[in-house]
């Protein structure tokens, strides 16, 4: 009778009456089979299967065949009972050139078997396996491992293993805890089944949990990061954030480009802020030597310096940083705030002096002092300038007959014949000559005398004097 095997892993079947009586080299290679399918492994090179297998390296595929007639045992790089070992890892010598392809067959290549085994995706250049029963195939990707099991017909009452399916054993899985190295997502949801829906990380240590992808919800509009009770406590961000933030944001922001700011008008007490430098990411700073009154719009500070260009509008009350005691003068007729009306300098001159001691005092300590330096020049009058008078001429009259007698200048000359002289002369004077007056001065200038009584007044503008307080 031709031997028969089973298609999974080619246990030799034992017919009734066959080898009876004896134990049997059948049975033995059939426990042999056994320990391979509990605990053997293997390593595959695809491209240099085991005998009965074949590589097609246009289309990148490997006939993975189990012969009914394949000697026991999984040792030897190429084994021909690989195909029944527990765990097979499937490697190259190069390159293939793109993702390969492995059908799992048994006896022949149309002979489906089922199968459950562990399987590693060692090939190189990061190449995939699709693994392939005829149906669906399912693919393993490059450094990965999976448990799979094959089912060459369909099984359970509404095909929950689908026929010619290759299938993986972890899909779906539900473990209360699993301590995993690496976990590879190849498919796109991680979900909880869990009542409150909570999916926690925790970490062991200072361990991070790190995207390496860009991350974004489900729905748009719909999630919370973090809560009112369970906040996030530091975040950090290298770009922009887009979109306009609702509610409130307390805390502090390291950098921002725009705040939404209101009007307020009530707070007596505000701090201006300011930066420590022109540009860059800084932190904002106040001072408490810099405040702002919002309710009256008064800016204080404790010094100011530079130049104050341009028009001030309005008055400008309180003072400058003048030193207490000062003394200064002001066309007020009321002494600014923050100064004191100085009393005692009624009806007084300014004089500049260059000795410092005497500023702030009287004139050599006294309240009065002397008009020097004025003079009224001289002048020689001309006979125009001379006020208009009369001099008086007197003449002395001789007859013929020597007598002689005054008379004036309007008397009349005798009638009678004869000579007569005349002698002129002015009064006062002795020698006869032309009726004229005696020269009398030398033309010298003279002067006049100038006073000034205690009602002279300049014309002037009246200050005050004030000292600061």
């Amino acid at each position: 009778m031709a031997a028969t095997y089973t298609s999974g892993y080619q246990i030799r079947i034992i017919t009734t009456g066959e080898e009876a009586g004896s134990w049997g080299t059948n049975t033995n290679e059939n426990w042999e089979r056994v320990e391979d399918a509990i605990g053997g492994s293997v390593v595959i090179n695809i491209a240099s299967p085991p005998s009965g297998s074949t590589w097609t390296s246009g289309s990148r595929t490997l006939e993975w065949l189990q012969q009914d007639t394949a000697a026991s045992g999984t040792t030897g790089t190429s084994p021909v009972g690989g195909g029944r070992a527990r765990c097979v890892v499937f490697a190259d010598s190069g390159d293939v050139g793109a993702d390969a392809i492995v059908q799992i067959r048994g006896n022949t290549n149309s002979d489906l078997p089922d199968r459950f085994f562990y399987v590693k995706n060692s090939l190189s250049a990061s190449r995939s396996i699709n693994f392939d029963l005829n149906g669906t195939d399912y693919e393993l990707k490059n450094g990965k491992t999976a448990i799979l099991y094959t089912s060459a017909t369909a099984k359970g009452p509404s095909s929950q293993i689908a026929a010619n399916s290759v299938n993986n054993i972890f899909d779906n899985m539900q473990s209360s805890s699993v301590d995993v190295g690496n976990i590879n997502v190849t498919s796109n949801t991680v979900s909880t089944t869990n009542t409150d829906g909570d999916l926690t990380f925790d970490l062991n240590g200072a361990g991070t949990v790190k995207m390496a992808a860009h991350t974004t919800p489900s729905a748009n509009n719909t999630y919370d990061l973090g809560s009112s009770g369970l906040k996030w406590k530091d975040a950090f961000f290298q770009g922009t954030i887009t979109g306009n933030v609702t509610g409130d944001v307390t805390g502090t922001a390291t950098t921002a480009t725009n705040v939404t700011v209101s009007d307020e008008s009530s707070d007596t007490t505000c701090f201006p802020l300011f930066a420590t430098a022109a540009t860059g990411d800084l932190p904002p700073k106040s001072g408490t030597n810099l405040t702002f009154n919002s309710n009256t719009g008064i800016l204080t500070a404790t010094g100011f310096a530079g130049n104050l260009t341009g028009n001030v509008t309005g008055n400008v009350t309180g003072h400058a940083d003048i030193e207490a005691g000062t003394k200064m003068f002001f066309y007020n007729n009321d002494e600014p705030t923050g100064w004191s009306f100085v009393t005692g300098l009624d009806d007084k001159l300014l004089m500049v002096t260059e000795t410092k001691t005497d500023g702030g005092s009287p004139l050599g300590g006294s309240s009065s002092w002397t008009i020097s330096g004025l003079t009224i020049g001289g002048t020689a009058l001309t006979a125009a300038q001379m006020p208009r008078h009369k001099h008086v001429i007197y003449m002395d009259q001789r007859r013929w007959d020597g007598s002689s007698g005054a008379y004036g200048i309007n008397n009349t000359q005798p009638s009678s014949s004869g000579s007569a002289d005349f002698d002129t002369r002015p009064e006062g004077g002795s020698a006869a000559g032309d009726p004229t007056d005696a020269s009398v001065g030398n033309g010298d200038t003279h002067t006049h005398t100038a006073s000034f009584g205690s009602a002279w007044r300049p014309e002037c503008s009246r200050v005050i004097c004030c000292e600061r307080d």
